[in-house]
């Protein structure tokens, strides 16, 4: 029987769809550095929101995204990626 209660995970090395996703309040669950200490991993929860988030940005439809969310996600993104 599956476990209902495990966290579906979507995994990007994508710096700026990550940004998008977390502005977007998609849940980032960890940040894998380990894998390759020269690319991060970027681990969401996985959810039909996200599903259509990553099309809208692979596929360079439209979307509005306040700046201020945007650029507080990039600063959030890399100050996780550098701390030690």
């Amino acid at each position: 029987m599956p476990n209902k209660n495990k966290k579906q995970i979507y995994s990007t090395s994508s710096f700026y769809l990550s940004c998008f996703l977390l502005c977007n309040e998609i849940e980032l669950i960890n940040i894998d550095k380990s894998s390759n200490p020269r690319r991060a991993i970027f681990n969401f929860q996985d959810t039909l929101k996200r599903e259509k988030l990553v099309n809208t940005f692979n596929f360079g439809k439209k979307a509005l995204v306040d700046v201020r969310r945007f650029t507080e996600a990039q600063r959030q993104l890399k100050n996780a990626i550098y701390e030690k």
